[in-house]
């Protein structure tokens, strides 16, 4: 009872029970209070008051509506950005389909790789499953595409040379390895030459 007497301020700035009925709600404390020298005097009048404020209600909720939804899109479009996913780029596809006998909460939600095969209309794309070639029959909305990107291209392992490292390596500072301190002896030795002996 409530929610329904509560105007809602977001959208349509009208009660739902305004919206439904033409008038408020009439609570008990309502008809206690209010004199009875205030009523219609007769049906018709009151109902016919009744269905012109109901018309005219329900016009005004519709524009504060449209106007509403004009500024969640604006708001939506500040951090919205078009699709940038062209044809031959592999993208992993949400689907929430769970296979019969899996649990939901362990079952992939992100399946692939797909590759794109052509752009559609408003941001959908055709695509085919990389692995069979197997192709999607409905073209796909962007807003269920991620870039995917290939597992073996991580970084998860050291580079050359490092794999035995003893002494952890900090960002803001660079190993010192057998190579780095020769260059830096010869580097020394020769300073030391051409520097002019002390009187």
């Amino acid at each position: 009872m409530a929610y329904r007497m509560t105007p809602a301020t977001q959208s349509t700035q009208h009660s739902p029970f305004f919206l439904l009925f033409g008038r408020e709600m009439r609570l008990s404390i309502d008809t206690a209070l209010t004199p009875k020298t205030t009523l219609s005097a007769s049906f018709k009048t009151h109902l016919s008051q009744i269905l012109h404020n109901l018309d005219i209600a329900r016009k005004i909720a519709a524009e504060n509506i449209k106007l509403a939804q004009d500024k969640y899109k604006e708001q939506y479009d500040k951090r919205s950005q078009e699709p940038k996913y062209k044809p031959a780029d592999r993208v992993w596809l949400f689907c929430t389909k769970v296979p019969p006998g899996m649990a939901p909460k362990l079952h992939k939600k992100w399946v692939g790789p797909y590759y794109i095969v052509f752009t559609g209309p408003h941001n959908t794309y055709k695509l085919r499953r990389c692995s069979d070639n197997k192709e999607v029959k409905v073209l796909v909305n962007a807003t269920r595409l991620k870039s995917y990107h290939d597992p073996e291209s991580r970084p998860t392992n050291p580079p050359e040379g490092y794999e035995h490292l003893e002494e952890p390596l900090n960002a803001e500072e660079l190993p010192t390895d057998d190579h780095t301190r020769t260059d830096t002896n010869t580097s020394n030795a020769q300073d030391k030459g051409k520097r002019p002996a002390n009187p």
